[in-house]
């Protein structure tokens, strides 16, 4: 029976399960990852993903959240209803990016590629996006990250009600 248990959550949902909801930005001014050698970006995507529920629970060696090659900023971590506001920093095709839980790596030590190419032996693929998500003129002006942190605290209150302490927070980056 143990077995049975282990094959079935080993065929169940992937990781990460959909995209709610996206809004894309551009700040006034360039902003500076702290990742290692990560050039500054000036513009990026505010996303809410469904996500296991396990993986999204925070721990030192919870596996990061990528896009594609890049490693997310999460803004939260709903471990009840696997509720994930990120922040990908810099351009994403939202259609095509690949949203997947990496190795237990850190991200600033670990090979992006690789993790790609990993998550792409494990069968994942890009989630559906609903053509609202990847309409033109939707961006949103910020002059700073502290403004995307803040639409973010929106998206937990609305997302995971149990993480009002998070999103206040969020507000007071």
């Amino acid at each position: 029976m143990i077995v049975l248990l282990g094959l079935a959550a080993f065929a169940g949902e992937p990781d990460v399960r959909s995209l709610e909801w996206a809004q894309h930005f551009q700040w006034t001014e360039p902003h500076r990852s702290n990742m290692p050698g990560a050039a500054p970006v000036s513009e990026g995507w505010l996303v809410e993903l469904r996500v296991d529920p396990i993986k999204a629970r925070a721990s030192q060696s919870a596996p990061a959240l990528y896009a594609g090659e890049v490693a997310v900023y999460r803004t939260n971590w709903d471990d009840v209803g696997g509720c994930a506001v990120v922040i990908i920093p810099g351009p994403a095709d939202l259609a095509t990016t690949l949203f997947y839980f990496g190795s237990e790596a850190l991200p600033e030590s670990a090979d992006p590629a690789a993790e790609l190419r990993a998550a792409r032996s494990q069968g994942v693929t890009p989630l559906s996006v609903s053509p609202a998500m990847t309409r033109a003129g939707t961006t949103r002006i910020v002059p700073d990250v502290r403004d995307v942190y803040a639409a973010a605290a929106d998206r937990v209150e609305a997302c995971s009600p149990h993480e009002k302490r998070r999103a206040q927070s969020l507000r007071g980056r």
